[in-house]
């Protein structure tokens, strides 16, 4: 299966979207403006002979102005969407985790991972299959303060997200092991709240919330080093990541074919 975009990222390229979309003019004229200074920077260039070291100066203006024009884009975005700049610190945080996590695999400390799952009722950062902690469901975040009302919001999200994992992990489990077949043990499944940010220097060692561990992103290959629940098989493991990377990309399926069809019955617009 291929790289998966983040929930977050979706959404923020949505927003940008939508953005662009409703500042047309201000996008046109920003263009305009490039366009101007890229004709006559290249009228110069023409201008001079081969050798002429005004030449590279030039060609380096020509892409300062190319990337001053998307910086300047992008810098009016954020400034008009207040809400982007969220999403897009929750697509660092989750980028970051999955740094840690490919660093961890690479530890053994865990089997393998399924990021970005979309369920019906939320979405799953990543669910990991360790070797000796069971399963664990990470939520990813990124923030500059941590108080106690924020540590309980992050705590009953983790919450949720760990309680999907736990029905989506039992849904393939049993799928794979037979209807008629003698009840198989559920995995263990563990939720972690993993903070990124100014806010890591709030977390206290060994924090937990509401039964959730809360732990720095700097220290949470440590945390999984120490993290004892249940030892998993590779055999299993691969299987187990096999089938809920199946089930996901059953799901998109069907939501896709679902976006199709509601597409195709839309009202033209005029």
């Amino acid at each position: 299966m291929g790289k998966k975009t983040s929930y977050p990222r979706k959404q923020y390229r949505q927003l940008l979207r939508g953005w662009l979309l409703r500042h047309k003019a201000i996008v046109a004229g920003l263009v305009a403006i490039f366009a101007v200074v890229t004709a006559f920077e290249i009228v110069l260039l023409r201008s001079m002979p081969p050798t002429s070291v005004m030449r590279d100066v030039i060609v380096a203006a020509l892409a300062a102005s190319a990337v001053g024009m998307c910086w300047g884009i992008h810098t009016l975005f954020l400034a008009h969407e207040g809400h982007a700049i969220h999403q897009l610190r929750g697509a660092w945080g989750e980028d970051n985790t999955a740094t840690e996590l490919k660093a961890a695999q690479r530890q053994g400390l865990v089997w393998g991972r399924v990021d970005a799952l979309e369920l019906e009722r939320g979405d799953i950062d990543h669910l990991v299959v360790t070797r000796r902690g069971g399963v664990v469901v990470v939520d990813s975040k990124w923030c500059s303060a941590l108080d106690a009302d924020v540590r309980l919001a992050f705590a009953a999200s983790a919450t949720r997200a760990a309680n999907a994992g736990r029905g989506l992990v039992n849904t393939v489990t049993q799928r794979s092991h037979g209807r008629h077949s003698a009840p198989r043990k559920a995995l263990t499944v563990t939720p972690v709240v993993v903070v990124w940010g100014a806010a890591q220097s709030s977390v206290r060692d060994d924090e937990v919330v509401d039964g959730v561990a809360i732990v720095r992103g700097s220290g949470f290959r440590t945390w999984l080093a120490r993290l004892e629940a249940e030892t998993i098989s590779q055999k299993t493991a691969t299987e187990l990541v096999a089938r809920i990377e199946g089930f996901d990309e059953n799901r998109r399926a069907v939501v896709r074919e679902r976006e199709r069809e509601r597409q195709s019955v839309a009202p033209a617009r005029t």
